[in-house]
């Protein structure tokens, strides 16, 4: 239960590394965070009755393979954002992604901090009102026609952007309905069973 409970700690405090701002971290959190998912299906798998409710095995390893599809997502997330897209519509993206990128935080820090303490993970706010936001900037783009006389590659750079935010945004909401489904508050942290 510690190994697994660390690796979860771990891989949200990853999150956090990558969401967040430039640093010299990046790289090895960028190896770190595949790694990590495949780590806890090992430990989860040891996780059977009586140390943990049964079922809770096929539970934590769903978990995991949602993990490894989060961590692949915000992979691209930031291979994504370093590619160059229009200067014109920067000013318009920007912004709804950087609200996103606060909500994603926001709950990374919450997953880190509940998984130590024994207690589920809960998406303090759908991240459905960041995703609108986004959606409305992309809709304001396209109606005002900012991307018609653009160069080909840095318009295919902002759709490929624009995309990885909602990939992203599903698979924290997917990753978040199979944490709802674990039981570790019925045995996280009892270390006598």
């Amino acid at each position: 239960q510690t190994e697994l409970r660390d690796r979860f700690v771990e891989f949200f405090r990853t999150c956090q590394n990558l969401i967040g701002t430039a640093s010299p971290e990046k790289t090895s959190a960028r190896y770190r965070i595949t790694l990590i998912p495949c780590e806890a299906a090992s430990w989860a798998k040891v996780m059977t009755y009586p140390f943990a409710p049964e079922g809770e095995v096929e539970k934590l390893t769903s978990y995991n393979g949602s993990l490894s599809k989060l961590a692949h997502e915000l992979l691209r997330l930031q291979d994504d954002k370093n590619s160059p897209i229009p200067d014109v519509v920067k000013p318009r993206i920007q912004p709804a992604a950087k609200i996103m990128e606060l909500k994603l935080l926001e709950y990374f820090k919450s997953c880190a901090a509940s998984f130590k303490t024994g207690i589920k993970p809960v998406l303090a706010a759908s991240l459905e009102d960041s995703l609108t936001n986004l959606k409305a900037a992309i809709a304001k783009i396209r109606e005002d026609k900012l991307l018609i006389d653009q160069d080909i590659w840095p318009v295919l750079s902002y759709l490929a952007l624009v995309n990885r935010y909602e990939s992203l945004a599903e698979s924290v909401e997917a990753t978040d309905a199979k944490a709802q489904a674990l039981s570790i508050e019925n045995y996280w942290g009892d270390y006598h069973l």
